[in-house]
């Protein structure tokens, strides 16, 4: 049986999809912006690099199209992860307002689990943790 979790990021998929689409679009529509081709020492044919210097770059209606696709599902994504953050900050406080959070790095995470913790802002859960907690202890003291 297949077990997907709570809020697992299934549209990452796709919008790596339209990422190289647009991608795709953006070098068809703008080839004096790169470099030609080239072969790297092992032989295989990479794409040109951007050249540097002021460029002007041309956005197709196809292109601004997947490009507002893109975000849009940017956008839902980020406030479901935000929702499903709220909700397990407030499964937590359910246990205690008494939280101690370990200093770990979150920046050092991204070395170690690179996208992945982009996906997942743990930062953000930390920091809303934190703020509830907080507002929790000040309740309880006013009653």
């Amino acid at each position: 049986m297949y077990y997907r979790r709570e809020g697992s990021n299934n549209q990452q998929q796709e919008i790596r999809r339209l990422q190289r689409r647009m991608e795709r679009s953006r070098r068809a529509n703008n080839p004096n912006n790169y470099n030609p081709n080239f072969k790297d020492a092992k032989g295989k044919k990479k794409k040109g690099t951007i050249k540097k210097g002021k460029k002007f770059w041309k956005n197709s209606n196809h292109y601004r199209r997947v490009a507002a696709k893109k975000r849009g599902m940017e956008r839902k994504q980020a406030a479901h992860r935000k929702s499903l953050h709220g909700r397990l900050v407030n499964k937590v406080l359910t246990l205690g307002n008494n939280v101690k959070l370990a200093h770990v790095s979150i920046k050092g995470w991204h070395s170690i689990f690179g996208k992945s913790i982009g996906y997942k802002a743990p930062g953000y859960f930390q920091s809303e943790l934190v703020r509830k907690a907080e507002n929790a202890k000040s309740d309880k003291s006013c009653e």
